[in-house]
């Protein structure tokens, strides 16, 4: 029985350094959106646009979906491995 609860302790902190890495890729996610719309601004000509700046932080913002979204799978996982 003490093996069980053991595994339950390391789940739940798996589970939390989860949620708080999830919550970190949002926060960065945010970052890289605002960057975008900053370089992205209507009021710039076009030649003052710098679409290489912006390919990258969208590029990043892809990746950063992409992590997110397979973390939020694992979370929904454990989550349902601790309560099922």
């Amino acid at each position: 029985m003490s093996i069980l609860r053991d595994q339950i302790y390391i789940l739940k902190a798996r589970l939390a350094d989860a949620r708080k890495l999830l919550k970190n890729l949002d926060l960065k996610a945010d970052a890289h959106l605002v960057s975008v719309q900053q370089k992205m601004s209507p009021y710039n000509e076009l030649q003052d646009l710098d679409l290489d700046a912006v390919l990258v932080s969208v590029q990043e913002l892809k990746n950063i979906q992409d992590e997110y979204k397979e973390l939020a799978s694992k979370i929904k996982e454990m989550e349902s491995d601790l309560n099922g």
